[in-house]
């Protein structure tokens, strides 16, 4: 599989697979408008998107691929039919963006069908309830123990096992932390270390 992360023009023989809203970062919206594209030898998964839509009004078919550049998310080896490829890289776009950003909800199906699009979104949720049930043993971890003692308000994994998330003081973001290795990083501010290093970090951050 590869990202090519190309943005151009929507190739004319792709194949609407959905229409989605997504949340980032619990702040704003954005409808992803998903494309499968199938080659002789490769799936390619394409996307076009609109920016906080002021409602579920859908753009025509021809206005998105004349008017909006696209971008090639996903090329991967040809297999399986068009419907249950369109279900495997939906799954892998949802899977690879958990934390960032999550579904809201279907505004159009496609190749996708509503059926998948909602047994895709449960399996996902299911995973996500059950990885954090098993990692909830490491709540009395030193890191995590540090964590909740500074009110970094720790979260259990999602998707990622073993990698737990906290706020970042005084941003917005969030920091990442391995409990079992009892580890923690920030690639916006580049730091990272063990609960020792996460508490100086904190008061440094409290006290300037």
């Amino acid at each position: 599989m590869s990202n090519k992360n190309e943005r151009t023009v929507l190739p004319e023989e792709a194949e609407l697979v959905c229409i989605h809203r997504i949340v980032i970062q619990s702040i704003f919206y954005v409808d992803e408008y998903l494309y499968l594209r199938r080659t002789p030898i490769n799936d390619e998964f394409w996307l076009i998107y609109r920016l906080e839509p002021e409602s579920d009004t859908i753009i025509e078919d021809e206005e998105i691929r004349n008017n909006h550049e696209a971008e090639l998310l996903i090329s991967e080896p040809f297999r399986d039919g068009k419907r249950k490829a369109s279900m495997r890289l939906f799954d892998d776009r949802l899977r690879a963006h958990i934390g960032y950003h999550y579904h809201s909800k279907l505004l159009s199906a496609g190749l996708l069908r509503t059926i998948d699009y909602d047994t895709i979104v449960k399996t996902i949720d299911n995973d996500i309830i059950r990885i954090r049930e098993e990692e909830e043993s490491q709540l009395n971890s030193l890191i995590i123990s540090e964590a909740r003692e500074l009110g970094l308000n720790p979260e259990p994994p999602l998707l990622n096992k073993m990698i737990w998330s906290a706020s970042c003081p005084g941003t917005s973001h969030r920091i990442f932390i391995n409990a079992r290795k009892n580890e923690f990083g920030c690639g916006y501010c580049g730091v990272k270390g063990d609960h020792e290093t996460l508490k100086k970090f904190v008061r440094r951050r409290v006290s300037s």
